[in-house]
């Protein structure tokens, strides 16, 4: 149901831990790839990566503080027993939903308050999440104030294509 969002968030997620390793001082990047070299963190990664206070879940305070809180804005869709924590379950079942859904869709269910199949920018402010909200205007393309699935669709195609760019171009200058 919140598979939309949640791919969009445990893709910037999982760049973002992968930032955030250069800035511990001393610790390699290497410890963020997962156990298999170039692939995304696993769950336990992303908590042991994460959980400041040792208890094995990620609490909001501890989401706020990782890469300037983006995980904070979708806190409350992944937690999903709405226990104020995230737990290694919790980011699995993300990362299961994330695989097989796509974004557009998934993201109008979960925010679309109206259920009028499209979103509107007060839709969109209620539900937390800054990158549609800062980019409403421009993924509007025809200006008519609401969010459509094939509006939705090209901007997360935008989006990607130009992080695939930005990953080639930093790997050719390594």
């Amino acid at each position: 149901m919140r598979k939309t969002l949640l791919i969009t968030f445990f893709v910037i997620f999982s760049l973002n831990i992968t930032a955030q390793r250069g800035n511990r001082g001393g610790q390699s990047n290497q410890g963020m790839r997962g156990s298999s070299g170039g692939q995304r963190p696993s769950a336990e990664e992303i908590i042991d990566r994460l959980d400041q206070d040792g208890d094995g879940l990620i609490s909001k305070s501890e989401a706020s503080e990782a890469r300037g809180g983006r995980l904070a804005e979708n806190f409350s869709l992944l937690d999903s027993n709405s226990d104020g924590f995230i737990d290694a379950d919790e980011l699995n079942n993300a990362s299961k939903k994330n695989r097989k859904t796509g974004n557009s869709k998934e993201l109008i269910k979960v925010i679309d308050a109206n259920k009028d199949n499209k979103l509107d920018e007060l839709e969109v402010a209620a539900s937390e999440n800054l990158k549609i909200k800062n980019n409403f205007k421009k993924i509007d393309e025809d200006s008519d104030g609401f969010l459509t699935e094939e509006e939705l669709q090209i901007y997360f195609k935008d989006v990607k294509s130009k992080k695939k760019k930005k990953r080639k171009s930093k790997n050719n200058k390594e």
